[in-house]
């Protein structure tokens, strides 16, 4: 039964860690800017320009509309 717990957690692990890391940043979406500051993060702010967004966010920019 032990063995089977750990082996359970063990495949919930590699399946969330190969979740987080497949997304792909040109792929991603999230919502929430304006159509006139459409370039954003998920977690961080909307820009007009794609260059003003890759700034200020590191460069993980994609349209967030």
């Amino acid at each position: 039964m032990k063995k089977t717990i750990t082996n359970l957690l063990f495949l919930i692990g590699i399946l969330s860690f190969t979740a987080l890391m497949s997304c792909d940043e040109d792929l991603e979406n999230c919502t929430g800017c304006p159509d006139d500051a459409p370039y954003g993060t998920i977690d961080g702010g909307c820009y007009a320009t794609l260059s003003d967004c890759e700034n200020n966010e590191s460069g993980n920019c994609v349209i967030c509309q």
